[in-house]
Formats: C-alpha cells, sequence, structure tokens
C-alpha cells in the first residue's frame, strides 16, 4: 500500500503516518500506529508471533530498534549502521530555531519473508566518518519470538552502498567508490566519477 506523511520544512517530517487509498481521488487513510518519533523512511513492519506487528526502525544514530505492539522497544542493536547518506542540518526560519543537529533520510529496510535486510557502511578510519567509506555490507536481521539473530548477507562490498533490491535470489547494489572517485578511470583519462551496479546471488539464503 502507500503511506503518506507531512513535511516539516527544515525538520524534515513530523507528524502521523497514513494510509493513502484511491476512490476517485487519493483519501487519506487510517493512521499507521508507530512508536512515537517513528517517521515514514524510519521503518518496516514485521509479523508478530500473536497476529501483533512489530516495528523496525532506524533511530536517527542509524541504530536499530524492535517495538512491540505496546510501542515498548524490546531490542536495539549493538552498533549503528555507520552514517545516512542523506542529511540535512536543521536551520533557522525567521526568528524561530527549529532545533539543533540535523535529520536524515533513512536506508531502504528491504524485507525479505520474515527477514529484514539493512545497509551497514565501515568507514575508511572509524573516528572521522564523515571521509568516506572503506566497504559497505548487508546484513540480514530475523526476529526469532525471543531474539534477534543477525548475519552478514554480503560483506566487503566496495565503497558506499546508495541503494539497493532484491530481484528473487540475487541481490543488486548501486555503490559510489571511496569518496565518489574510481581512481583507475583517473589513470585512463576518463571521467573518474561515477556509481557501479553489482549484482550478488542469494541463492540458498
Amino acid at each position: 500500500g502507500l503511506i503518506a506523511q507531512a513535511s516539516a520544512g527544515p525538520d524534515g517530517y513530523s507528524g502521523d503516518v497514513f494510509t493513502v487509498k484511491w476512490d476517485g481521488d487519493l483519501k487519506l487513510g487510517e493512521k499507521v500506529k508507530l512508536p512515537k518519533g517513528i517517521n515514514i523512511y524510519d521503518f518496516v513492519v514485521l509479523p508478530g508471533e500473536s497476529k501483533e506487528n512489530l516495528v523496525l526502525a532506524y533511530d536517527d544514530a542509524g541504530f536499530l530498534n524492535l517495538y512491540d505492539a505496546k510501542g515498548l522497544r524490546v531490542w536495539r542493536s549493538a552498533t549503528g549502521n555507520g552514517g545516512f547518506l542523506t542529511t540535512f542540518k536543521r536551520q533557522e526560519t525567521g526568528a524561530i530555531y527549529s532545533g539543533s543537529g540535523s535529520w536524515s533520510v533513512k536506508d531502504r529496510l528491504v524485507q525479505r519473508n520474515r527477514e529484514v535486510l539493512a545497509v551497514n557502511r565501515v568507514p575508511l578510519v572509524e573516528m572521522a566518518k564523515g571521509i568516506g567509506y572503506k566497504k559497505s555490507q548487508i546484513k540480514d536481521y530475523w526476529w526469532n519470538g525471543f531474539s534477534m539473530e543477525e548475519s552478514l548477507l554480503v560483506d566487503d562490498i566496495r565503497g558506499s552502498i546508495q541503494d539497493y533490491a532484491l530481484a528473487g535470489d540475487k541481490v543488486m547494489v548501486l555503490t559510489s567508490p571511496f569518496m565518489g572517485v574510481k581512481f583507475d578511470k583517473i589513470l585512463k583519462g576518463e571521467n573518474p566519477l561515477g556509481v557501479v551496479l553489482y549484482i550478488y546471488s542469494i541463492t540458498g539464503r
């Protein structure tokens, strides 16, 4: 289905997330039940053991959090995802300051049956994450009813993942090289900027 949330200008998104239905025109449907602070790009909904949905969502620091049907957090990842690519600074609007820091459009969370795939970026230098990523990974998460199981689905992806998608038993990954520069093209006198598409087989996973 389709969902929507209002824009809050320099603060990103705010308010409730709603379903959107077509009835001769686009109309807002029911409110999506989400934990406080979860916005439209932050989450996926997972089926729970007792027919009550669970919500898996990123927080602003890049950690994954699992919430039960009551909105209580029952799990948090041990580490963050290495940083988001689409981040905006909050700005001053007239005489009112909208807040400090920044907000991000989170990475895609992809559902595969009862599992969820998520991006992990490994910085070139851990203490200076802004200078680039030496590699990326796609992790696989599965809630077994008691705890979250985690494994690496794809490792050692060169550069930083821009986006990815599933197609049957393959995962297609769009990446940018370190700092967006393909150094081998410099030596050939070609345009060094660009992205690379990798296709990985996940048969049997």
